[in-house]
């Protein structure tokens, strides 16, 4: 009975020890991960955010108001657009763009896809042309209330079906008084570090 007894109490230790190992294996796992995750995830935050500042220091509210009223452009909008796409070529950014939020969604005033049209203008060109509207979806809709108050809005990762999963980063352009003109945003493709971080997961584990 006493060798029945022992054997069965060395199984239990066996299995409590086991049980241990795992629980502090997923959680060595977890706080890697999440390490790994916050340092990847804050080093593209400040790329785009650096961008946005960047693009956001150059822009004047009143002219933003105005492009955002008439919806005409004028010689300060080409050489703005210029700016716009000599950032993206010189930078890790996706895309660059600038909106202003109003409604549920948000209206174009510049946008780093736009190319000349037929006619030698912007307007009968480009992917988001001047006064394009689009309704915000996902993390940019949650965040409406604060873009419409001209808020500070932590980068948004999301995925899109067009280029799947981005980084948006986003500085807000204002008037003296606070008012809001614009929002400075600017996109990061996340494709490469989902994978890693799904590589970074298989291989630790």
């Amino acid at each position: 009975m006493n060798g029945k007894i022992r054997f069965t109490l060395g199984k239990k230790v066996v299995l409590v020890v086991l049980a241990m190992s795992i629980i502090l294996c997923a959680t060595a796992l977890f706080i890697s991960y999440q390490i790994y995750h916050g340092r990847v995830t804050a080093f593209y935050e400040e790329i785009g955010g650096n961008v946005a500042r960047t693009l956001a220091s150059q822009l004047d509210p009143g002219e933003l108001d105005h492009y955002y009223e008439t919806g005409e452009m004028d010689e300060a909008y080409y050489e703005t657009q210029n700016f716009i796409a000599d950032l993206v070529e010189s930078s890790s950014v996706e895309y660059l763009y600038v909106v202003r939020p109003n409604g549920v969604g948000v209206t174009f005033l510049f946008d780093s896809d736009m190319e000349m049209g037929e006619n030698g203008d912007y307007a009968s060109g480009g992917y988001c042309a001047l006064g394009t509207y689009v309704e915000l979806e996902g993390g940019f809709a949650d965040n409406l209330d604060r873009l419409l108050a001209g808020e500070n809005v932590e980068p948004i990762v999301q995925q899109d079906p067009s280029y799947g999963w981005l980084m948006t980063a986003m500085t807000p352009v204002l008037h003296e008084n606070g008012a809001m003109a614009g929002y400075v945003m600017a996109d990061i493709s996340m494709n490469d570090v989902m994978q890693e971080q799904r590589n970074f997961l298989l291989y630790t584990g």
